[in-house]
């Protein structure tokens, strides 16, 4: 089941998308939205999860949840930190985290990230900070 969501930016409130459990595709880029519910863990067959151009500050530790996800692009949002729990998404592909204000990235984040083939990274990180894990 595929799901592009978009709202007008006062009723932008999407918990009750956590309801389709067999939800593989979510779009959710460009709709404003300032925060992920901890629920996104109900989400267990996403393959696919776009919440790029958003006003993301904080991701919940449940994102690492997601276990099926392959694809996640968190970016042009306002995130400083990423969550340890990332490190969960062991069948991750592809994983976008362009136009951040992301402190520097503690490696563990991406050592158990062992399918990821596609990492995207604010250019002043990847001028300061590449794991070696990777």
């Amino acid at each position: 089941m595929h799901f592009v969501f978009s709202a007008p930016k006062s009723t932008c409130n999407f918990k009750s998308l956590f309801e389709l459990s067999k939800l593989n595709y979510l779009d959710s880029s460009c709709n404003s939205i300032s925060f992920i519910p901890q629920e996104i863990k109900t989400l267990l067959n996403l393959k696919f999860l776009n919440l790029a151009r958003n006003h993301i500050q904080i991701l919940p530790d449940t994102i690492g949840c997601l276990v099926d996800l392959e694809y996640l692009n968190l970016s042009s949002n306002p995130i400083r930190v990423l969550p340890d729990t990332l490190n969960y998404l062991t069948k991750l592909r592809e994983l976008d985290l362009c136009f951040l204000n992301l402190k520097p990235i503690p490696a563990n984040i991406f050592s158990a990230l062992i399918n990821l083939k596609n990492l995207y990274l604010p250019s002043e990180l990847t001028r300061t900070f590449i794991p070696i894990s990777i």
